[in-house]
């Protein structure tokens, strides 16, 4: 199930059992689908792309849920990182026992090794940001 800012469906019944449980959660999408790395909302996103299947990237709803990105991208200048950074702060920031796992949308080894790189001290530094608040 998704755990991002954007579906938190899984905080009133499946964090609390496997907390209880013992059982390390690893949350799917947690940038919302790409919504907070500005996808669909800052970019055109394909006629092919399964997002417009999600009530969020639909045409009727875009221009309400943009104000949403706005503000969260105001709250990310602040902080001195992105709003995907941002978001993926905020879902670290809900536990121990929330067990990080990147993966990006990509099927190229070498695209996959440059995200890693690249981005993984970005967010460690926007991590500690929202830790230290």
């Amino acid at each position: 199930m998704e755990w991002s800012l954007w579906s938190r469906d899984i905080e009133p019944e499946i964090v609390p059992l496997c907390r209880e449980l013992g059982i390390g959660i690893v949350p799917y999408s947690p940038i919302g689908r790409g919504f907070f790395g500005g996808r669909g909302v800052t970019e055109q996103v394909s006629a092919e792309s399964n997002l417009h299947g999600h009530p969020r990237f639909a045409a009727e709803n875009l221009e309400k849920n943009k104000q949403i990105y706005l503000r969260m991208e105001e709250l990310a200048n602040k902080h001195r990182c992105s709003p995907a950074q941002l978001a993926l702060a905020w879902v670290l920031h809900q536990g121990d026992d929330i067990v990080p796992i990147p993966i990006p949308g990509v099927t190229q080894i070498c695209i996959f090794r440059y995200f890693s790189c690249i981005h993984h001290q970005r967010n460690v530094k926007c991590t500690i940001i929202i830790d230290h608040k």
